[in-house]
């Protein structure tokens, strides 16, 4: 709980610091509190551990992008892969990869038993125009034992981004007999539309040891 109120904190003082200031931010920063508190621990978590993989990963988006809300432009999108290790999602907190299809690699500290993963987007209240067309669409997960191994599929999943919820929990099947990984990719296949960029806000991963 303490580190929970820890973010909500933190989320709040990053948004008093701008401009127009609405409600809609507060609901935020209250919602994210909470909708932490899925029950379950996320070994992805950067301060559990969870760390990229660089050479499992995609090229971070080079271009010029912006994330606008409200009519105010708040951020750039230069945001490294380690941010969607982090508790806060906010509209341009997120890391981009040019096009729709791209690779984010994950270590943890402990080998599990992959149950679910969960893929968080910023609402499409925060979004221009309540677009989330840069959110991922279609995705798999791989469990690998080495960097160079060819990894054992573990699902397929699709992210709806006329969902209520700005993040989806994702149940993995029985697949790889039990065997437990250390080491996941994800492999973007699809995004909602934008043409030129997919951007993950954050991943997380629920197991066992």
């Amino acid at each position: 709980l303490t580190f929970q109120m820890e973010v909500l904190n933190s989320t709040l003082s990053s948004l008093t610091h701008a401009d127009g200031l609405s409600s809609t931010y507060i609901d935020l920063a209250f919602a994210r509190h909470y909708q932490d508190q899925i029950g379950m621990y996320d070994f992805a978590l950067g301060s559990a551990g969870g760390r990229i993989v660089i050479d499992l990963t995609s090229n971070t988006y080079s271009g010029s992008e912006s994330i606008q809300a409200f009519g105010y432009t708040l951020f750039s999108l230069s945001n490294s892969p380690e941010v969607v290790l982090e508790p806060t999602v906010l509209p341009g907190n997120c890391w981009p990869f040019s096009g729709s299809v791209g690779f984010l690699g994950i270590k943890i500290t402990y080998e599990i038993l992959l149950q679910n993963v969960t893929i968080d987007h910023v609402p499409s209240e925060l979004t221009e125009n309540g677009s989330r067309s840069s959110a991922p669409k279609e995705f798999l997960i791989l469990g690998l034992k080495t960097r160079d191994s060819k990894g054992i599929e573990l699902g397929y999943f699709r992210f709806e981004k006329t969902s209520t919820f700005p993040f989806q929990t994702f149940a993995i099947k029985s697949t790889s007999n039990g065997e437990k990984f250390s080491l996941y990719q994800l492999k973007f296949l699809a995004n909602h539309g934008h043409p030129n960029l997919t951007c993950i806000y954050r991943v997380r991963l629920h197991g066992s040891t």
